[in-house]
């Protein structure tokens, strides 16, 4: 008995990683200049600071911005929401937007940026996990999908439609 039980878990466990395998290699096949999307989950990052968005603050002033900003001004899960460029204006927006309507007593938003990041085009490497993945919700999509522009650069994108 122990036998055929240790028979069956090396079966299983040759067929899961035999399953893995062909399923990363596929991965990669599909996606072969666009794997950053699995590994890089600096995503995380940004995710906290939206939530931290959503949540009590009790400053008057809030403060957004590009990783420049963040070196003057580090996130501290409050009022400092700085992310980095790649978040774009519009996600400092919908980080701007949460916490003004769930906390009334900001009075004052400080967004602090270099020029040149402002500007950042929306088709770039890390716009999947920076931007689409912690701010493209089903609250958000609305909003995002507006402008012509970006609803045509997001909609390149093949798995857009499994993220919210």
């Amino acid at each position: 008995m122990i036998k055929k039980f240790i028979t069956k878990t090396a079966f299983i466990t040759l067929l899961f990683a035999f399953v893995y395998v062909i399923m990363v290699e596929g991965i990669f096949c599909f996606f072969p200049n666009n794997t950053h999307f699995i590994f890089d989950q600096n995503w995380l990052k940004i995710k906290q600071r939206v939530e931290s968005s959503k949540s009590k603050i009790d400053r008057d002033t809030l403060y957004v911005g590009c990783s420049v900003a963040g070196q003057l001004l580090p996130f501290n899960g409050s009022n400092q929401l700085t992310t980095n460029g790649s978040t774009y204006t519009v996600g400092n927006y919908f980080l701007i937007k949460n916490a003004i309507q769930r906390n009334k007593n900001i009075k004052t938003v400080i967004y602090l940026s270099i020029p040149n990041v402002i500007g950042h085009k929306l088709a770039r490497k890390k716009t999947y996990n920076n931007f689409v993945k912690p701010f493209y919700t089903f609250e958000n999509r609305k909003e995002i999908m507006e402008d012509k522009n970006t609803r045509l650069t997001l909609n390149k994108n093949p798995i857009l439609l499994y993220v919210i």
